[in-house]
């Protein structure tokens, strides 16, 4: 399997992965990328790329990060 290949198959079951591992484990979308870089053998560094490239899941990231109070809400959202 050439390189390129492999990289967009491992890249299709990182998002197919950590969406399985969000629906039935019932974790949030943090502890699954982690659980699936260390599956992997993957620095975690290593998918940001993929994240910030498919959407829904940078925006799933950032609003459980927003929740969590553990990343800064950028322009200030009322408390509901």
């Amino acid at each position: 399997m050439t390189e390129t290949l492999k990289v967009l198959r491992t890249k299709t079951t990182f998002y197919d992965d950590v969406e399985r591992m969000c629906a039935t484990h019932g974790v949030d979308v943090l502890d699954a990328i982690v659980t699936w870089c260390e599956r992997h053998h993957v620095e975690v560094d290593s998918v940001a790329s993929w994240i910030n490239k498919d959407g829904s899941l940078k925006a799933r990231l950032q609003a459980e990060g927003e929740t969590a109070r553990t990343i800064k809400v950028i322009g200030g959202r009322l408390p509901i």
